[in-house]
């Protein structure tokens, strides 16, 4: 059968515009792939901070970075992202190792840890296992209070993979990071596999992290994709200006009474005085119009600090208005001093106090003075000025519980200020538990946890101190057998 004229004529002209739209498609691809920038590009590491890890922890050479895996902790953007693409290639070099990807994040540490509150992605290598509260093949959760909503979740805010992808160690993985408007998902080695909505923060820094495992990245890139409108509250803490005095190494940048008496457990540094006993550790740098956080963990009853950083901060925390909003012993406390346009102010676990000190302007060190067994993480000190507070948010408030801190020194492990306030084991929708061999509870206390544990039950989500159990990700701080990462 022949087609009229007009048909004929037509049908190599529709050919010809497919033809142009394939093209013009392939060329939208091409030039969308070309619009990603390289994050990594040189041994300074520019465009990078390096919150709470020295300069030996990471390593940039021939187009890769070298990471050792201690002490424990991140390097993170300059700059804070919103919508976007993350690609990258991560292998592990030897089994077991642990890293991950914080999206999203403050510019700092969360109080007594050396993690940011963010949305993680978890770079473990396979070795590692797989059981119900983890597996080794792309996990995403949020930690120290950030929060999400899964897919494919097993009862807490934990999202797992719908499939396993990843390659063991010496074997390099892609990752193809996606946040947008608050969701997040992951392909791994070229097929999405997790994913998480209605996460906060959703604009925020991007980490690396330093976990105990030396792992290597390369070809690390970004394609900013257009910003949308954003609530306050969804937004985190952007950069304040602290630098980490504290190498995670030992005591470098530090003068030392009684050196001896200290003692650096990778993030965690210890004085270790018997009662009574007073140390002093000075810094060998001197600021000026000083605003600082150091988070403190009592050890003893009779323990206190002294901290003072000129004439303007002289910080006792026997002072009775400090001591009424301490943590108790065995937990952590965060001590920020803020100095902003000549008025003084001390923020202790989320409670603010207008402080009348010296005169500012002078320059001197940050000195710690521990009676008694204590332990110091996250000290960061920044002579700039801070923003005005007035009409800011305060995205993370003092929570009390009535569990007790079970937290050591471990690198597979983290520590936490407090475990979570509920039975379902959440606080602030996302906080890891480090459960360690050097941690101690009484009776009672071992009776809440266990309660939390069969509401955990229910998830997969557990683990325990009698198990071996090592921490758990996203809001599920439970008790269960088996390792549990992050």
């Amino acid at each position: 059968m022949r087609y009229p004229l007009r048909y004929r004529v037509k049908a190599p002209i529709v050919r010809i515009l497919v033809g142009i739209l394939l093209v013009l498609a392939a060329s939208n691809v091409a030039q969308s792939e070309d619009d990603f920038q390289p994050l990594l590009t040189d041994s300074p590491l520019t465009g990078w901070v390096r919150t709470n890890t020295p300069d030996s922890t990471w390593k940039f050479e021939d187009g890769v970075l070298y990471c050792t895996g201690k002490p424990i902790g991140e390097i993170r953007t300059a700059k804070m992202y919103q919508n976007f693409v993350m690609e990258l290639q991560w292998r592990h070099m030897v089994p077991r190792g642990n890293a991950g990807i914080f999206v999203w994040a403050d510019d700092i540490t969360s109080r007594g840890v050396p993690f940011h509150r963010g949305i993680e992605v978890q770079v473990l290598e396979n070795d590692y296992g797989n059981n119900q509260s983890h597996t080794t093949h792309g996990d995403i959760f949020p930690i120290h209070g950030a929060t999400m909503t899964p897919f494919n979740g097993r009862g807490g805010s934990r999202a797992f993979p719908t499939e396993f992808r990843s390659k063991p160690a010496g074997q390099w993985n892609h990752y193809r990071i996606e946040c947008r408007d608050g969701e997040v998902s992951l392909a791994v080695n070229g097929k999405v596999v997790t994913r998480g909505k209605d996460c906060v923060p959703r604009k925020g820094y991007i980490c690396l992290e330093s976990e105990g495992g030396v792992v290597e990245y390369r070809d690390v890139k970004i394609r900013e994709l257009p910003a949308t409108e954003i609530a306050p509250e969804h937004i985190a803490i952007a950069d304040r200006g602290y630098e980490s005095l504290y190498s995670g190494l030992d005591l470098e940048g530090w003068s030392a009474e009684q050196p001896q008496a200290w003692q650096s457990n990778d993030w965690v540094l210890a004085y270790q005085g018997t009662a009574g006993q007073r140390g002093k550790l000075t810094s060998a740098q001197s600021f000026g119009d000083l605003s600082f956080v150091v988070d403190v963990r009592l050890k003893d009853p009779a323990s206190t600090v002294a901290i003072h950083a000129g004439p303007v901060f002289q910080i006792d925390l026997q002072d009775p208005r400090w001591r009424s909003q301490l943590q108790p012993e065995g937990r952590w406390n965060r001590i920020e001093a803020v100095s902003r346009g000549g008025k003084h102010s001390v923020v202790i676990n989320g409670h603010e106090t207008p402080f009348d000190g010296g005169a500012s302007g002078e320059s001197a060190p940050l000195v710690l003075m521990p009676t008694g067994p204590v332990d110091f993480c996250n000290v960061y000190a920044s002579t700039r000025q801070p923003p005005d507070p007035e009409g800011q948010r305060c995205p993370m408030k003092s929570v009390s519980s009535p569990f007790p801190i079970l937290t050591g020194v471990n690198h597979e492990t983290h520590a936490i200020d407090s475990v979570p306030d509920t039975p379902a084991g959440r606080y602030h929708g996302g906080l890891r538990l480090g459960n360690r061999r050097s941690a101690q509870a009484g009776p009672a206390d071992a009776a809440a946890v266990a309660g939390a544990c069969r509401e955990g039950a229910k998830t997969g989500g557990c683990q325990s101190e009698e198990s071996g159990g090592r921490h758990v990700g996203g809001s599920q701080a439970f008790v269960s057998a088996g390792p549990a990462a992050s």
